[in-house]
This record gives structure tokens, sequence and C-alpha cells, in this order.
């Protein structure tokens, strides 16, 4: 078998049928459509993403970091008995302790 050059990015339209990969002519292009766009298309972060723009601050008591009800620790007396603004700093806390160890 050869492989083929995959087709330039704009000859590339989306398959709005889930079966296209039923058979494997259509798993192979959609494979190779995928492959190629991995290259093709990517972004830099730090020129990307207007990291100085206030909607990107980080606010240690945004609600948004509060743990819900369903997380083991949110879900406890304790952690609902915190004012509000202490569990979203805690919830970030979490967050970034995660994001730290992986």
């Amino acid at each position: 078998m050869t492989a083929s050059a995959p087709p330039a990015a704009e000859e590339f339209t989306p398959d709005p049928e889930p079966s296209a990969v039923a058979d494997a002519a259509g798993y192979r292009t959609l494979l190779e459509r995928l492959s190629h766009q991995s290259v093709a298309k990517h972004y830099a972060a730090y020129a990307d993403i207007p990291w100085d723009d206030p909607a990107f601050a980080l606010i240690a008591n945004d609600s948004r970091f509060e743990l819900s009800p369903h997380d083991p620790i949110g879900a406890t007396t304790w952690y609902r008995g915190l004012h509000p603004a202490e569990r979203a700093r805690f919830g970030l806390e979490l967050i970034a302790s995660f994001a730290k160890i992986g």
C-alpha cells in the first residue's frame, strides 16, 4: 500500500454522516485528515490567548471555583459552612494543586 499526501486543508469538509468510518476507506480518509490537521493546525498559546485581558484574570473569590455538592469535600458540612469567598478560594487552591501534581 502506498501512502499519498493528504489533500490541502481547504479541501476538507466535515462529513455529516457518522457512518463515514464504517468501512476501511472511510476510516483511512478520516485518519489521514486528522493526521494532517494535527500538524497543519496549531496554536501558539502565548500569542493566541489575550492573557492580559481582564476576562482572563484569576479572582480568588470567584464563585465559579466553589466545589459542587457532589464533590467529596464540597459535600461536607464544614465546607458548606464556610463563607462563599472562602469556599471559592479553597476550590481555587484545590484546582491549582491538581494542576501542579497532574
